[in-house]
């Protein structure tokens, strides 16, 4: 859970510095400028001790993450920009509705000249009720590269991501 907590404040910060859920040198250069103007405000009393803490936390957690990726970047010879995307922004726009609109047969008579579609037909219905905590994360290659390349950049994402859940 704190990993999908700590990619949620990452790619929050994200978007609300540059619109996107990217996370590149910019991003990077923002959280270093941020903590040295909280350090600022500390200093200069603009911010009490307790705020100061909860932004150091904040930012820590998100440079944490923003250098390992930039660490996977080098070691695997790849652009330093990655896209992240939660799982629930892939949901679909099926309705589970379509089951309950009433279908009209001209040949009854009696109550039961109206039907729901769903007791006329199996319909197709969404199965998952609950959000889901996957996360994708999209690299940018240098150049093209085979497919046995990608399964070694695929495989070093996950382990360093991993990796950095302990550190």
């Amino acid at each position: 859970m704190k990993l999908q907590n700590d990619f949620e404040s990452l790619v929050k910060y994200c978007q609300s510095k540059m619109n996107i859920p990217i996370v590149n040198l910019q991003i990077l250069e923002m959280l270093d400028k941020e903590e040295a103007d909280a350090s600022k405000a500390k200093e200069a009393n603009e911010i009490d001790e307790d705020t100061y803490a909860d932004i150091m936390e904040g930012i820590k957690t998100n440079k944490h993450w923003t250098n390992i990726l930039k660490e996977l970047s080098v070691s695997l010879s790849i652009e330093f920009d990655f896209l992240i995307v939660f799982q629930k922004k892939f949901s679909s726009s099926f309705k589970s509705t379509v089951g309950e609109i009433p279908i009209w047969f001209p040949n009854i008579s009696d109550d039961s000249s109206v039907a729901p579609f769903k007791d006329v037909v199996a319909t197709l219905e969404p199965s998952v009720k609950r959000a889901s905590n996957f996360f994708h994360i999209f690299y940018r290659s240098n150049g093209t590269i085979n497919a046995t390349r990608k399964k070694e950049i695929v495989n070093a994402i996950a382990e360093k991501i991993i990796a950095g859940c302990t550190t």
